[in-house]
């Protein structure tokens, strides 16, 4: 299963990451300077984490809300990395937000927002896009997949990384502050059918 592992991880991870980085990213290219300080603020006043609710086996949700010297601000949950909120300013210098998505943790774990899966502002994989059939040949072999869409395998499937609670980690560096989201897919834990361990990460700067 190692080379399977292996070829999976060459082809889809950087397909993953630099979708998911080129989409997500809130980058300036003004540097941070004179952010006010917050309360329950990191020590440079541009992360605040608060809880959002959980999931129905108990784990917490956090929300962390990311700010720039700019006034920019992105909210980002570390369920399935969805961006809840991103206001910038438009050309009038009014700020607003342009990212779709629902204000509760509770409006993503309901059985509409499941049934029709928009995947809003989420980190989407293991694999992006459609695998017709839920079917791919790798290495001379034959895999099948969970199908989520029609006969379809869409996004990762029914437990996709839109799904799953990563562990986030702010971070503060000479490029600015931000936060990763990281989530290990364990040995023996299948994705789909095939069996592997991974780590995954996504940055979120936001200088």
């Amino acid at each position: 299963m190692s080379h399977v592992y292996h070829s999976l991880t060459k082809v889809w991870s950087p397909l993953l990451l630099s979708a998911a980085v080129a989409a997500l990213v809130l980058n300036t290219a003004q540097a941070q300077s004179g952010s006010a300080s917050t309360p329950d603020a990191n020590a440079n006043g541009a992360i605040q984490k608060s809880l959002s609710g959980h999931l129905p086996d108990g784990r917490e949700v956090d929300v962390y809300r990311l700010t720039n010297s700019n006034g920019i601000e992105l909210q980002v949950t570390n369920y399935g990395g969805i961006i809840l909120s991103l206001k910038t300013p438009n050309m009038a210098g009014e700020f607003d937000d342009i990212a779709l998505g629902f204000d509760s943790l509770e409006a993503y774990l309901s059985d509409a927002y499941r049934q029709a899966n928009p995947y809003f502002g989420a980190i989407i994989g293991r694999y992006g896009n459609r695998i017709a059939n839920g079917q791919f040949s790798l290495n001379g072999g034959q895999y099948t997949l969970a199908s989520n869409d029609g006969n379809n395998h869409l996004h990762g499937g029914q437990q996709g990384f839109d799904k799953v609670l990563w562990q986030a980690e702010p971070f503060e560096n000479d490029e600015g502050t931000g936060l990763v989201l990281r989530y290990i897919s364990e040995d023996g834990v299948k994705l789909s059918s095939c069996v592997w361990r991974a780590v995954e990460r996504v940055a979120y700067p936001v200088d």
